[in-house]
């Protein structure tokens, strides 16, 4: 290992780590195939409280809150959780979905959750409410095109998804201001 202070390694997760968010002001949220989430200060490179655990399964993404006091995660139970970043405890009942969600991100307002799931669709969730939401469609659920889906939400923003030409499933998402 490199004997520079630029470089170091958080010890914890007993299966790989396939997601990390930043959460302010010196934290870092970790997911793992070993069905735990982690809190870490990554300035004392220490483990923050227990693991959050409640996922059946891997872990598959991990998002944080603008203003960094909750936690989403996703996984291969077909679920999407949120936590109190603080505390690690459970906010709310969990959100069922009909395959693995493989990716899970807030919006810049953190009033909405998106989340890309392995049938081919993005759903976007009101935080508070627990509810699908997408305002100024008669629909909640947008299919995976081959390409792109671009939705203007209640905020001047816009979501982007999309799949590669082989169909494979929407792994990742981007929640990005216009102006």
């Amino acid at each position: 290992m490199p004997k520079s202070n630029d470089f170091y390694e958080l010890l914890g997760h007993a299966g790989p780590v396939l997601s990390v968010a930043f959460a302010p002001p010196d934290q870092l949220i970790s997911g793992s195939a070993d069905g735990t989430i982690r809190r870490w200060n990554f300035k004392t490179r220490e483990s923050i409280g227990e693991p959050l655990t409640g996922h059946i399964g891997t872990v598959l993404s991990v998002s944080i809150s603008p203003n960094g006091q909750m936690i989403a995660s996703s996984g291969q139970d077909k679920t999407l959780r949120l936590w109190n970043a603080r505390t690690g405890k459970p906010v709310g009942r969990v959100l069922q979905h009909p395959d693995w969600v493989r990716c899970v991100k807030f919006s810049p307002n953190g009033e909405y959750v998106a989340t890309a799931c392995d049938d081919k669709k993005v759903r976007l969730w009101h935080v508070h409410k627990r509810a699908k939401t997408l305002t100024g469609s008669e629909k909640d659920i947008i299919d995976g095109l081959r390409d792109s889906v671009n939705l203007d939400v209640d905020e001047p923003s816009t979501l982007i998804s999309g799949r590669d030409e082989s169909g494979n499933p929407t792994t990742s998402i981007v929640a990005s201001p216009t102006s």
